[in-house]
């Protein structure tokens, strides 16, 4: 078949819908192109990239400008399917249906809860914004050929206005283990890999370091930028190293070096049921996890006895979580050795590619 990918706002290079999807579908015998804006043409992996020139400056301008011209580049494609990734692109979506196209949406956040804590959005409007997000969401996908959720919990929502919805969870890649994850013993460090946001929990990690002995090493863009301003006035910031975005490479190089990996999320009910690459990745790299106590993450860490889950609000808990374990290499040995085990047996993409490409074979 003939797919062509649609992102408005993610990079070219995005690891679930260019190295996971795309490759993966091109890997599989398809044909597979990825509408992208504002960047150059080429042919990777298999893959045809196309970068659709669009001018605009800030949030809205691109929701207003990006869409249209992917809309039009998207038809330009003649494809047999179309693959979007966006939820500003739904509109379009919703057009390209009307004119008898097979398209899908690609959920990977849970929108309307996802809303309820933008800080760029007035705190009085929210749930106004939230509600209608998931109306026009859920009439929208009722007319697409098929949902592809990210999780279990956002496939059951879709499923009741689309029954051709499917879960794809964002598992790690497999192959990503051939960057290495060193040897050695590792030092008293830990890491955080991810976008550094509030409800994130940079600022409880930073603080966490007063309560323990240990290096923090941050990776990842910060939203809002103020906010690294903020945080490098705590007094843990003295242990932090911040290494900023960093490619996949330098991704699994920190990897290496730490033997604790941190994913102590905000209890926002975005998060609470959500599956979190990081984990994942960090079970993968045979890291020990220190983790939110959701009821969801606890059971996949108590599971594979991979780590520990904490109080993500209580500095002082997630100090004394990451002590205990660098207090006892050969534990932490251990619990890197079986969250690997469960990655390699069940929490991969590899799995994953599998349900995606039947989506395709129908």
């Amino acid at each position: 078949m003939r797919i062509c990918h649609i992102t408005t706002a993610h990079p070219a290079k995005d690891v679930r819908i260019f190295h996971k999807e795309c490759v993966g579908l091109a890997m599989a015998g398809h044909h597979v192109s990825l509408l992208v804006p504002n960047v150059p043409d080429e042919q990777c992996k298999g893959v045809d990239i196309i970068g659709v020139d669009v001018p605009y400056t800030g949030r809205s301008g691109r929701m207003l400008r990006v869409g249209r011209a992917m809309y039009r580049a998207a038809l330009g494609q003649k494809a047999d399917a179309y693959h979007f990734h966006d939820p500003e692109f739904l509109p379009y979506a919703w057009l390209m249906a009307r004119k008898g196209l097979r398209v899908t949406y690609d959920v990977h956040e849970d929108l309307p809860r996802q809303l309820l804590s933008k800080h760029w959005i007035p705190g009085p409007l929210r749930k106004l914004i939230s509600w209608t997000s998931e109306v026009f969401e859920d009439a929208v996908a009722s007319r697409l050929h098929a949902v592809v959720a990210a999780t279990p919990l956002i496939a059951d929502r879709f499923k009741m206005n689309n029954p051709n919805t499917i879960t794809v969870c964002n598992y790690p890649l497999l192959s990503e283990l051939s960057f290495g994850v060193g040897g050695g013993e590792k030092g008293r460090e830990v890491c955080y890999i991810g976008s550094i946001t509030a409800i994130r929990g940079v600022e409880q990690m930073v603080r966490a370091m007063e309560h323990c002995n240990a290096q923090l090493h941050l990776a990842g863009a910060w939203s809002p930028e103020s906010l690294r301003t903020d945080i490098m006035r705590l007094d843990g910031w003295k242990h932090v190293t911040d290494h900023g975005f960093v490619g996949r490479e330098e991704v699994w190089a920190i990897y290496a070096r730490c033997p604790i990996g941190l994913v102590t999320l905000h209890p926002v009910e975005n998060y609470i049921e959500s599956l979190p690459i990081k984990l994942f990745e960090y079970m993968l790299a045979g890291m020990a996890v220190v983790a939110s106590d959701f009821p969801l993450w606890n059971r996949i860490i108590t599971e594979a006895g991979c780590g520990l889950c904490v109080d993500p609000m209580d500095p002082e808990a997630i100090g004394r979580a990451i002590d205990q374990l660098l207090n006892d290499p050969d534990e932490i040995l251990a619990m890197g050795k079986r969250g690997r085990e469960a990655v390699l047996n069940r929490y991969n993409w590899e799995q994953q590619q599998e349900v995606l490409n039947a989506l395709y074979t129908v």
